[in-house]
Parts: C-alpha cells; sequence; structure tokens
C-alpha cells in the first residue's frame, strides 16, 4: 500500500499520507487518479489501473519478475499445495471448479478486482498451468527437475513456450541437463 501511496504523491494526488493504510486519502487520491488517466473510478487498484500507474518511469509499482521470483515461486507453491488440499477435502476438480476471480466475474459469481491474471503472466505462467500444478498435486506427483528448471528459466525470460521445453520430441535427458545447469547459473 506505501508503494501505491508513494506513487499517487509522486504523480501530484496528495494520498493524505504515506502509512500503508488505504483510508478516505488513499481512496480519494486513487480516484483522482483514475479519472485523469481515462480509467474507469472504482477506487480499486485492479489491473487496469496498476498498469496505467506503473507505467510511469520510476514508478513505484514498477514490476521485475526477476526480483521477486523466489518469493512467487513460495507462494506459488503454497497455493498449489493448500487448493490441491481443498479440492481433496472437498471433492473439487482443479481442472473445472478452480478460478481465479476475472473467471468467477465472467460467471457472475465472483467480483471483478486485482487477480492473479496481472500477476502469473509476469512469471510465465497462467490459471491454466496453476490448474494443472494442482491436478499433479492431487495425483501425488512430484514436479521433476526438468519442469522446475524451465519455470525458472520462463519465469527470468530466457525462454518462452515452456510446454515446449517440457515435452517435445528431442532428446529429453541432454535438454535436462543443459536446462538444470542454466538454471543453477541465474
Amino acid at each position: 500500500m506505501e508503494r501505491l501511496q508513494r506513487e499517487l504523491t509522486a504523480r501530484g494526488y496528495d494520498p493524505k499520507g504515506i502509512d500503508g493504510s488505504f483510508g478516505p486519502g488513499c481512496d480519494a487520491a486513487l480516484r483522482s487518479c483514475q479519472k485523469d488517466l481515462g480509467l474507469e473510478v472504482d477506487g480499486s487498484c485492479g489491473p487496469a489501473t496498476l498498469s496505467a500507474l506503473a507505467d510511469r518511469e520510476d514508478s513505484y509499482l514498477a514490476y521485475d519478475p526477476a526480483e521477486t521470483q523466489d518469493y512467487f515461486a513460495a507462494a506459488w507453491s503454497h497455493a498449489v499445495a493448500l487448493t490441491a488440499h481443498l479440492c481433496e477435502t472437498y471433492g473439487l476438480d482443479p481442472m473445472t471448479d478452480v478460478l481465479d476471480h476475472s473467471e468467477g466475474h465472467a460467471l457472475g459469481i465472483a467480483s471483478n478486482h486485482a487477480d492473479v491474471s496481472h500477476w502469473f503472466p509476469r512469471h510465465g505462467r497462467s490459471m491454466d498451468d496453476f490448474r494443472a500444478a494442482v491436478k499433479i498435486a492431487l495425483e501425488g506427483e512430484d514436479v521433476s527437475e526438468l519442469d522446475t528448471a524451465v519455470d525458472k528459466l520462463s519465469a527470468a525470460g530466457l525462454i518462452d513456450s515452456p510446454d515446449y521445453w517440457k515435452g517435445g520430441d528431442y532428446s529429453a535427458d541432454n535438454v535436462k541437463q543443459l536446462l538444470i545447469k542454466w538454471a543453477d547459473s541465474l
């Protein structure tokens, strides 16, 4: 929240202090900024607002996936484990019953606020990847060393098409060793 308040201040909007609290002053400053940027004025720092605010050079809200890779990997792992546990406990199918907010909003069952759809792609992931990881966790399969290396390289922007690297028609052992060494060098 402090980063949002700093960004609003840098843009000339007064959030009434930089204290990490989204109080009335921050709400008013954000709404004024949204209006001036031609965005939906809803007082929510959702994906469109966040993107517009992060677009300023030296923005306090600019996001560098490489700086947060370890945090993302930990959050991803915990979210997969928790979701797998919930699916197992309540008999849910991760491929059809696990939704993000934007998917739920499209179905009329969730609000349309900040969502993983603004975060996962910055790390080379999607909700489909998340659901697949939950399914693997439910099946008790370990994520392979190759999958982990490919995910790390993809998140760092060094390779694209992670699904290709995880299952193409090439010598998997050779590619596995190459990718693991490459990932270890990061």
